[in-house]
């Protein structure tokens, strides 16, 4: 899932158990619209992979993410400011909303992709007629 700075999701995408998370992001990120101006992209460790680095580059996005111990991606000198920074909390709300307003979503008990997909969207759009209504 991505979300903007303030948390509420923009996009989204499931796979199976086995489905690489890293792999998901180049769908997601390219289901957003272009940007002029430089936005940070803020992740978890798993998410620091070289190619990410590159991608998100590309996109004219700045990674904002913590290295792995061993990681492979070079290293990057961030600003102390950057360091300071911990935006991850905004995503994990975001779930804990979903979770909390919509129990369905909590486990998967669909069989179908397509249903389980269906609620998701369903709790994202109910995310943001709550926020439209103040």
């Amino acid at each position: 899932m991505i979300s903007d700075g303030n948390g509420m999701p923009l996009r989204f995408s499931s796979t199976g158990a086995k489905g690489d998370e890293r792999k998901q992001l180049v769908t997601l990120v390219d289901q957003l619209p272009s940007i002029k101006k430089i936005h940070f992209f803020y992740a978890d460790k798993g998410y620091d992979a070289h190619w990410i680095h590159l991608y998100l580059a590309k996109k004219n996005w700045y990674p904002v993410i913590p290295r792995r111990k061993f990681s492979s991606s070079p290293k990057v000198q961030v600003s102390p400011i950057f360091k300071r920074l911990n935006c991850r909390w905004k995503i994990e709300r975001t779930f804990a909303w979903i979770k909390r307003k919509y129990r369905r979503i909590q486990s998967r008990w669909e069989r179908k992709m397509c249903y389980w997909e269906g609620f998701i969207a369903f709790a994202m759009i109910m995310l943001w007629v709550g926020r439209l209504e103040g």
